[in-house]
């Protein structure tokens, strides 16, 4: 069971609150709009609700954050009637996976600039974000995506981020591929799990704070996340990424959404159990086989689902994929997933 109420300071709030509001565009001069929040960090929306508030009085929204589950729904939602192109460019801040590309091409086309975040409720939220260079424009839709993926670089008020090997805390080369822990260091921690100190003697080892999300460091400093360390799957000794699976399952046309598993495999151990569902009105447009054979034309044979589950997928109150709970399915009911 994992540690869930933290300790946190008043001035870590503040010194993140102007590093979010830096990112955002606020202290830019943006006029910004005020949309009311379902959640604490999270702005959720429907097209309806931002129709009418740019017809209210004439304001403009410039800027919306969502969860992973709510962008992809926002670009990929095939109820075409309710959406709506936007005169200006809307800055999309999202956190969760990083889009796939379908995602991006289909809110670039509806007038959203999407940047990736990277944080945890440890570090109050965002920590690192993908700051756009020069150039990335023009880039292909695949290169750019390749690019935002990324989860990027520090926030000003975090004073340091690394990639290192977790149990030695050795950072690893910035070459791209060799994989390690990220590690950041900041007073935009919290100071603890409440009554836990063991947990969290073990979360700040060594002096930096463990996210438990591995990541490759690239040559330009930036930092890019493969796989969150307990989703992870291990199929006859080779690590499987959850994420890379479920890129390959979002570019599906007929996937609206999309997550990733172990289950138990008597022969390799685990193998990747996809969860899938379908855009509405897809339903006679795949199925288990097919979505088998997409797999396998775009990854490794290794890395394919044995199995896919259709329906839709457990989440939280802001969005979150529950992960935690197509584990235990897939574990429960092997047979069925």
């Amino acid at each position: 069971m994992e540690p869930e109420c933290f300790l946190k300071e008043s001035s870590g709030g503040v010194e993140f609150s102007l590093a979010h509001a830096g990112d955002a565009g606020i202290v830019g001069g943006f006029e910004v709009l005020r949309v009311q929040a379902e959640s604490f960090q999270t702005f959720p929306f429907r097209f309806g609700q931002i129709r009418l508030l740019e017809e209210n009085d004439g304001e403009r929204v410039v800027g919306v954050r969502q969860s992973r589950t709510r962008r992809d729904g926002t670009a990929k939602h095939s109820f075409r009637a309710t959406k709506v192109a936007f005169d200006q460019v809307v800055e999309f801040a999202t956190g969760g996976a990083a889009p796939p590309t379908p995602v991006i091409a289909g809110m670039e086309a509806m007038g959203f600039r999407v940047t990736h975040l990277y944080g945890l409720t440890e570090s109050y939220g965002p920590a690192t974000l993908c700051a756009w260079q020069e150039g990335w424009d023009v880039l292909p839709l695949d290169e750019r995506a390749a690019k935002m993926a990324r989860q990027g670089v520090g926030y000003p008020t975090l004073e340091q981020v690394m990639v290192a090997e977790p149990k030695t805390g050795t950072p690893v080369p910035r070459d791209g591929r060799t994989l390690g822990e990220i590690l950041l260091r900041s007073n935009t921690l919290m100071k603890g799990y409440l009554k836990n100190p063991r947990a969290t003697e073990e979360a700040f080892r060594d002096g930096w704070f463990h996210t438990g999300d591995l990541a490759v460091w690239h040559p330009d400093g930036y930092v890019e996340i493969k796989d969150r360390s307990k989703d992870v799957i291990i199929s006859g000794g080779e690590n499987i990424s959850s994420l890379e699976v479920e890129e390959v399952l979002y570019r599906h046309p007929a996937v609206m959404e999309a997550a990733v598993v172990a289950r138990p495999d008597e022969k390799w151990g685990e193998t990747p159990c996809a969860f899938v569902t379908l855009k509405p009105g897809a339903e006679g447009e795949a199925d288990e086989a097919g979505i088998i054979q997409w797999c396998r034309d775009h990854l490794a044979g290794f890395k394919v689902p044995k199995r896919v589950v259709f329906g839709p997928l457990p989440k939280t109150s802001t969005g979150k994929i529950q992960k935690f709970v197509l584990r235990d399915r897939a574990h429960r009911d092997g047979e069925s997933c």
